[in-house]
């Protein structure tokens, strides 16, 4: 039992530390799609409440962010001219959130 309080302490510090980040608009965007899904699910399921469930709303994939960006669309992105492979996360699949991760990859020119 000590091991889940502890667990519940560290999500509380952590949603105290980026609910004042997410409340001036700025979102959680990261990488590693098991550590935001954690925030997205595991946490708001974990410690219920009004600042878990705000930052899960406000939590993305860089890809995601990426692609729903306006600005993006204007990016000079170089071409690639070659075929890339795409192997998502097994979270990735799991969720099927594979969508954004292709559609980031179609923005930069001449990828097949």
């Amino acid at each position: 039992m000590q091991c889940v309080d502890e667990a519940r302490r560290e999500v509380e510090r952590l949603i105290s530390a980026l609910v004042s980040f997410v409340r001036r608009g700025v979102p959680v965007i990261g990488l590693e799609p098991s550590s935001l899904l954690t925030l997205k699910d595991e946490i708001p399921a974990m410690l219920p409440g009004a600042d878990a469930d705000f930052v899960a709303e406000n939590t993305m994939r860089f890809e995601e962010f990426f692609v729903g960006d306006p600005l993006t669309r204007d990016m000079p992105l170089r071409p690639l001219n070659r075929q890339n492979l795409l192997h998502g996360h097994c979270h990735q699949k799991a969720h099927n959130l594979m969508s954004f991760a292709k559609q980031a990859l179609e923005l930069i020119p001449n990828t097949k």
